[in-house]
């Protein structure tokens, strides 16, 4: 789907890639007054905050799931701070594990998106906006203009001193 086929009024086939995955939604995500589908599974995976928060909402007190017997959680707060965009461009992102195409489609948004993305602690979307933005920086300029949003959301891929963006910055100023 085009990203100017989303439609902002409904935008959860955009992220979801399939309409009819929102009859399967148990986790609803509420912003700008829309309800967002989505899945605990896929947020889970995706980001350690919300895997944290789903579990706790999702556990009784001595620690057994409690899951068969969970209404839909409804999930606001992580994502107050940001926009409809955003929020909807992070969600595709998870969806898709961070797909150059998706983060094509969110590039005009990809600031705000990767701050969510670091506040969630959602790493493989950030490695994965790492890995396609360091392959786009061909240039001192180019690197100039990414540089900060990788060092505002501290992107430490796992097993590298810096970001790939960060690495190749330094190399194009040696």
């Amino acid at each position: 789907m085009e990203v100017t086929a989303i439609d902002w009024a409904d935008p959860a086939p955009f992220y979801l890639g399939d309409p009819e995955l929102a009859q399967l939604a148990d986790v609803t995500i509420k912003h700008s007054g829309l309800e967002l589908p989505a899945h605990s599974y896929v947020l889970a995976v995706q980001s350690r905050v919300l895997k944290g928060l789903l579990c706790s909402l999702q556990t009784t007190p001595d620690g057994k799931c409690k899951r068969s017997e969970m209404e839909p959680v409804e999930l606001e707060t992580p994502f107050t701070s940001h926009s409809l965009q955003e929020v909807v461009f992070l969600l595709r992102l998870c969806y898709t594990d961070a797909a150059p195409a998706a983060i094509e489609a969110a590039l005009p948004h990809l600031p705000g998106t990767a701050r969510l993305a670091h506040s969630l602690d959602a790493s493989r979307v950030l490695a994965g906006i790492d890995g396609f933005l360091a392959g786009r920086v061909s240039n001192q300029q180019t690197a100039l203009e990414w540089l900060p949003l990788a060092e505002a959301a501290s992107w430490r891929p796992p097993g590298r001193q810096g970001s790939g963006l960060q690495q190749k910055a330094c190399c194009l100023a040696a």
